[in-house]
């Protein structure tokens, strides 16, 4: 809830329509009256607001701030309190205020800005401050469309727009020596009449002074897409438009890095997101939501199991449960004797480390089965058992799984190649890739590209830098746990061609070729359920059987 708009203290803007505006919020108090409250947190409040002008005020031309309101005999507008005197962090919001620094004399200048230099944007309307000292800054409305729903409800020819259309406004905005600093899906609009991309909240907005400026605005836009599942092509698409240099890959990790770390501190800490579990000698972390009690007994219950699957000479194994009315996965591991309790006493058990590690994850993308709770019990203060409970996610391990068609076997190869090349490319890597650490859930037309998630996460690493070679190991070993009669050689070569335009390597003389044929090598060397049956042997030169129809790589 706002303030009562009594005694608004405009300081820029058109005057006429800043006496509609203090009227109107007057009558109607802080949600807008007959408009509508977009969003509301500890930091801000949106809403819009349509207001009817008299033919003289909105024929008036240019406001002070240089916006243009045409003759209409009603205008929506949005307004935006930003709270810096009734939210959080007050004194040092107050502080950035008196140095003209704060979020909303920024947007108000970057607005001013970007209609000053012809950058799509909202246009300024008025500056002010509420009676409580909270910042308000009004925009007219953009008609038109999320540019994230505009998409997903696109046909193909419209979607091929939208990038172009994406690609040419943010040419423009970096061309004219700006970058927009949050630059994501929900900052970008559809104008209804022209199918213009403009940019919503600017208060991040600020000149660019170095070449990486630009990148990371790239950078957090390519999150953003991901997040979305925008297709590779569209995705490749975008970045060849704006032609994003060799760079762009080492700005994207370090931005990943960046994200990771921010959220971290503020997501994954004890009495936020995550409650404490004690009992006896078990300890323990869980998501805040998850019911102490109901979690203790599904790890009790999941301990007595009879269906439980063994592993590792039957120190670790995993049952499929239930907790709190979803279905999870609990694996429990049994602690190593010796120097190895140590070492897993100093690092953190097996469960504690996939919690942690997948949770970072989630926080950036959630490509892995999101890790709901950890318990690990103690003797001696070295570990002796630990747990995970994580959300149950897909149908079928990749390994395992035989696609229904030749049509399906090429999209689950090429969906593969990508998602594991945007998965490095993001600074990821998974120490033990096999197809059995993929769960998969595959389309119901075999023509939709499925949907992949890791679940071994005590392996994951990052996100940081990957070098040629571990990015090799991966490949081969996920490879090699495929079966011959799962993918056929021409989907493996394909799925391999998918991932390095993508993601090239780095090495030189390893192109698309030089990797197949290094990976087909190690792949054979790790005798495991690929044989290479429909592959033609590596030349000892490293240059042979290029040629066949597409000598293997799995799904990667």
């Amino acid at each position: 809830m706002k303030p009562a708009a009594t005694g608004i203290a405009w300081r820029a803007g058109d005057p006429a329509i800043r006496a509609e505006l203090a009227a109107r919020l007057e009558r109607d108090d802080a949600t807008g009256g007959a408009g509508a409250l977009l969003q509301s947190n500890a930091r801000r409040t949106l809403c819009t607001l349509e207001i009817p002008l008299a033919p003289a005020q909105a024929g008036r031309g240019r406001t002070s701030g240089g916006s243009g309101i045409a003759a209409a005999a009603a205008r929506r507008f949005v307004i935006k309190t930003h709270h810096l005197a009734t939210g959080r962090h007050r004194w040092r919001e107050a502080l950035k205020r008196r140095l003209g620094r704060s979020p909303a004399e920024r947007e108000w200048r970057a607005l001013l800005a970007f209609e000053a230099a012809g950058l799509p944007g909202p246009r300024p309307v008025a500056l002010g401050r509420w009676p409580s000292g909270d910042a308000i800054v009004v925009c007219e409305a953009v008609e038109g469309s999320a540019l994230r729903d505009c998409y997903a409800a696109a046909d193909d020819a419209l979607r091929d727009r939208l990038v172009a259309r994406l690609a040419d406004a943010i040419a423009r905005l970096h061309a004219s020596g700006w970058r927009h600093g949050d630059l994501h899906l929900g900052n970008l609009w559809v104008r209804a009449a022209s199918d213009e991309i403009v940019f919503l909240d600017l208060q991040r907005a600020r000149r660019m002074r170095r070449a990486e400026d630009r990148l990371r605005d790239l950078a957090s836009l390519e999150l953003s897409l991901l997040r979305a599942d925008w297709p590779a092509e569209a995705r490749a698409a975008l970045r060849a438009r704006l032609a994003v240099g060799d760079g762009f890959d080492t700005a994207l990790r370090r931005f990943a890095a960046d994200h990771v770390r921010g959220r971290s501190r503020r997501r994954l800490v004890p009495g936020r997101g995550l409650a404490h579990i004690r009992t006896g000698a078990v300890r323990g972390l869980a998501e805040w939501a998850i019911p102490p009690e109901a979690l203790l007994a599904v790890v009790a219950a999941a301990e007595r199991a009879p269906q439980r699957r063994e592993r590792r000479a039957g120190r670790a194994w995993i049952v499929e449960s239930t907790l709190a009315g979803r279905a999870v996965v609990v694996k429990g591991h049994v602690a190593r004797r010796g120097l190895a309790r140590l070492v897993d006493g100093l690092r953190g058990t097996r469960a504690a480390r996939a919690f942690w590690r997948g949770s970072r994850e989630q926080l950036l993308l959630g490509r892995t089965a999101r890790p709901l709770a950890y318990l690990e019990q103690r003797r001696c203060g070295l570990p002796a058992a630990s747990w995970l409970v994580l959300e149950h996610v897909g149908e079928i391990d990749l390994d395992a799984y035989r696609p229904h068609s030749p049509r399906e076997a090429r999209t689950l190869a090429l969906a593969t190649g990508a998602w594991l090349a945007d998965l490095h490319a993001l600074g990821w890597h998974h120490a033990d890739l096999k197809g059995s650490n993929l769960r998969l859930a595959p389309a119901p037309d075999g023509a939709t590209p499925p949907r992949l998630w890791l679940v071994d996460l005590e392996d994951l690493e990052g996100p940081g830098p990957i070098d040629d070679e571990a990015r090799l190991a991966a490949l081969a070993q996920l490879n090699a746990s495929i079966p011959d009669a799962h993918s056929a050689a021409r989907d493996r070569h394909a799925a391999l061609a998918r991932y390095v335009a993508r993601l090239p390597f780095e090495r030189a003389g390893l192109d698309l070729e030089g990797a197949h044929q290094e990976i087909l090598r190690r792949s054979l060397a790790r005798a495991h359920r690929f044989r290479g049956e429909a592959c033609p042997p590596p030349s000892l030169d490293g240059s042979g059987g290029a040629e066949a129809e597409g000598a293997g790589l799995s799904p990667s």
